[in-house]
């Protein structure tokens, strides 16, 4: 009972001096309760992120070995593809918020070309996205006289999307989230 209510006192100091919106509680029955279901919460997302890792890790490990096959069957274009996909799970990005609150372009995988010819564009994608704006990207490197396509992989705030656009569609801008209507 006391290491609760020391971690109790402690919770209402770091709300006190972090400056917490959160009402106080009027008892010290309501505040350990309060640090219990924040212990529990810690544990069960410590649990989940575990559970995480070990089906990343079991997922890259069925990757690499179906990529150790397909390479010795002479297949680069599937190789590729799943190397990507591994270096994809392996570095995931998490969604977040930007310093105004409004929600975040994240670039995971940028990628164009056609058939089975692609370009990894990521880093020209992502120096160019500007306050959630995808705006002015440069010609891409692709493949001559084919209509190439620019696929886009990634997060806007906590939701994740994948957008392909028509690449010739160079220096397009691309807004993510609600544009105001202008009636409004």
């Amino acid at each position: 009972m006391k290491a609760l209510l020391s971690t109790s006192t402690i919770l209402v100091l770091l709300c006190f001096v972090a400056g917490a919106d959160r009402p106080e509680l009027p008892t010290t029955r309501a505040i350990e309760a309060q640090v219990r279901y924040a212990n529990e919460l810690t544990i069960a997302k410590a649990d989940y992120d575990q559970s995480v890792r070990v089906a990343r890790k079991k997922y890259l490990a069925e990757l690499e070995a179906e990529n150790l096959v397909v390479m010795k069957s002479g297949d680069l274009g599937a190789a590729n593809e799943i190397q990507a996909k591994m270096e994809e799970v392996d570095h995931p990005i998490v969604a977040t918020e930007a310093k105004d609150g409004k929600p975040r372009l994240d670039i995971r995988k940028a990628k164009n070309g056609a058939g089975d010819q692609w370009f990894d564009v990521t880093d020209l994608i992502r120096n160019s996205v500007r306050n959630g704006i995808l705006k002015g990207y440069g010609p891409l490197p692709g493949v001559p006289n084919r209509a190439n396509t620019l696929v886009i992989d990634g997060t806007y705030g906590k939701e994740e999307f994948e957008l392909s656009i028509n690449a010739a569609d160079v220096g397009e801008t691309l807004q993510f989230g609600r544009v105001p209507m202008a009636n409004e």
